[in-house]
């Protein structure tokens, strides 16, 4: 007898011969059991019968039909097909057990006879079918064996590529889209000024005169510059009124006499008036006789000198900011972008997604400072405009490819669990602005493939001390949760049915 797979495929009412078809080829089972629904619209068609034969022979996997049908089972056997009329009759028939033989001797004789016999026939046969089934039922004691398969734990570390140029999950690879996020926003703050220099706190004062040996020179305007040869400025606060100092004097002689020629005092013209340095600081203390000339094309003829010194300029110490202090606010602000990027990114992105940290890409797009380098104040302060992108994924893509990479790695001889595996978080492996891996540890739980036909076949006939003894050999594989006979005073159990829990 076949072993058929544990999982049935079947037929319903919706499906068409296409769709029936391909539900079988997708099947998993080494060797299929079709299950025909009552309302299954196909399965009175005999094409139906005969695509299956043909899949049957050319894989080379006997297929078995399940049918409450007489007639569905009929044709399944024309076309050389296995059929049942339950799947408890297959268990039976599987099982080799009394009952199916009589299963079969009946389903034989309906089928030869139906063409000859009349309708009290049809009634005696049924009758005797249903005498044949008691009779056996009560007759053949059965045995009912219940097992719990060992549950086995197994870790595995699953490696998810996601790529933003996917569209939809990948199923032959543990690939799934991911979406790229964007979002701008400006960032401010400031750092204390840390440069410092020495500036003017006190204007130098003092008093400059002013000579011309030209007649007519009208008043110096206040504000007219004179300067020190280094370059020092001063600015007269007033005006000057330029006055006459010498001139020639005659020398008296004799009554008729021509004078006499005496040496001559030139004349010039002079004016004081009080200065004030132009820059504030202590550059503006020049010594007497430093400040030598007088700036301006209109003032060619004049001369100037100090005959006293210039005092009272001081200095102050002032807080500047710096280059370092620029580089320094540059830097603040970036790891502030970078910090609040990923919060605003986070708080955009839904419940059931996930942001990839590492996959956040900074954009600085402009910056603004209130203040120069060199120029006085207390602290700079300054804006970045950012734009921030970043990568994220939905995480049901993500279990479900974790999971299913997990089963395919389920070991030989094991059957995966239904039921909620242990994840971790994911961990970022590596990642980039539109792709990124992601590592993720799965424990799920598998159980051992039970060889239920092994088992039937070696506990038949066994009386219960016996069944126990031959299971307790086998205790590695399993464990004994239940074991009864029916009848109770049965000796032996020609019947076994094996059940398994978790």
């Amino acid at each position: 007898m076949p072993r058929w797979g544990m999982d049935p495929v079947t037929f319903t009412r919706a499906d068409t011969i296409q769709s029936a078809l391909g539900k079988l080829d997708r099947s998993e089972n080494s060797a299929p059991i079709v299950v025909l629904a009552s309302d299954c619209r196909i399965a009175d068609s005999v094409v139906l019968y005969s695509l299956l034969a043909r899949r049957a022979k050319r894989f080379g996997l006997p297929i078995a039909v399940v049918s409450a049908h007489p007639y569905r089972r009929r044709l399944a056997r024309e076309q050389g097909l296995y059929a049942f009329g339950s799947l408890g009759a297959l268990k039976r028939a599987r099982g080799r057990s009394p009952i199916s033989w009589l299963e079969n001797l009946a389903d034989s004789l309906f089928f030869s006879m139906r063409p000859t016999i009349g309708r009290q026939g049809w009634i005696c046969l049924g009758l005797l079918s249903l005498v044949a089934g008691v009779l056996a039922y009560l007759f053949l004691p059965q045995m009912t064996v219940t097992v719990r398969t060992p549950v086995e734990t197994f870790p595995r570390d699953v490696q998810v590529r996601v790529d933003a140029g996917l569209g939809a999950v990948d199923p032959s690879a543990p690939v799934i889209p991911g979406k790229l996020m964007e979002h701008r926003f400006a960032v401010s703050d400031y750092v204390e000024s840390t440069g410092d220099k020495k500036t003017g706190k006190a204007k130098g004062r003092g008093e400059v005169t002013l000579t011309s040996r030209s007649a007519g020179v009208g008043p110096v305007p206040a504000g007219t510059v004179v300067a020190t040869g280094s370059g020092v400025k001063f600015r007269t606060l007033a005006a000057a009124n330029l006055t006459l100092v010498a001139q020639p004097a005659p020398t008296p002689s004799a009554a008729g006499a021509q004078p006499t020629a005496q040496p001559t005092t030139a004349a010039s013209w002079a004016g004081r008036v009080a200065v004030e340095a132009v820059e504030a600081g202590s550059a503006g203390n020049v010594p007497a006789m430093a400040i030598t000339r007088v700036e301006g094309e209109q003032f060619r003829s004049l001369a100037v000198y100090n005959d006293r010194p210039v005092s009272g300029g001081s200095d102050s110490e002032a807080r500047t900011v710096s280059a370092d202090d620029r580089s320094r606010l540059k830097e603040v602000l970036f790891q502030k972008a970078q910090s609040q990027s990923l919060s605003e990114l986070t708080v955009r992105v839904r419940q059931s997604e996930s942001l990839i940290p590492h996959s956040l890409q900074i954009r600085i797009e402009g910056e603004e400072f209130d203040r120069a380098v060199d120029e006085e104040g207390d602290r700079l302060n300054g804006t970045v405009h950012v734009a921030a992108t970043g990568m994220s994924f939905a995480n049901q893509e993500l279990n479900s490819v974790v999971d299913r990479d997990w089963k395919k790695n389920v070991p030989k001889g094991y059957r995966a669990i239904p039921g909620m595996p242990e994840l971790s978080p994911p961990e970022v492996v590596e990642a980039g602005a539109r792709t990124g891996t992601l590592k993720v540890r799965m424990v799920g739980h598998a159980e051992t493939i039970l060889e239920v036909d092994r088992l039937v076949a070696r506990l038949r006939g066994l009386s219960l001390e016996d069944a126990r003894a031959k299971l307790a050999s086998e205790q590695g594989a399993l464990k004994l949760v239940k074991l009864d006979i029916w009848p109770s005073w049965a000796p032996r159990a020609l019947r076994v049915e094996v059940r398994t829990v978790q």
